[in-house]
């Protein structure tokens, strides 16, 4: 088994700049619902939802959070966002290390930060 890794305290070039915020941004986004959908919370769900659109997802964009892996509309640092929300919602006390690399390959300090605190 993989030991645990932090996810702060990496060079994190390919997240800086305007496109950048917003990718984060649509990714905390996209992390929320799959939190309110893996909880099945039809409350949050609604709410997140429309948050994510109003964020610059779609329908279909969002459709594909259930099954990120296989998605061909997400980005990498969408699916590195959501592979993080998996382990912070299932196994939070065991990240693995290759999604910890995965979200400080996409992702600055203070963005990871929030989507951990999301």
């Amino acid at each position: 088994m993989a030991r645990a890794v932090p996810v702060a305290g990496a060079d994190h070039s390919a997240a800086s700049g305007a496109s950048g915020a917003a990718s984060a941004d649509l990714a905390a986004k996209g992390l929320r619902l799959r939190g309110a959908r893996a909880h099945d919370c039809r409350l949050c769900k609604t709410l997140r939802e429309g948050s994510a659109l109003d964020a610059g997802g779609s329908e279909s964009l969002y459709d594909d959070v259930d099954r990120y892996e296989s998605s061909t509309l997400l980005t990498d640092a969408h699916k590195a966002a959501l592979r993080y929300a998996d382990a912070l919602i299932w196994t939070p006390a065991n990240i693995e290390a290759d999604v910890a690399a995965g979200v400080r390959t996409h992702f600055s300090d203070a963005q990871a930060r929030e989507l951990t605190l999301d």
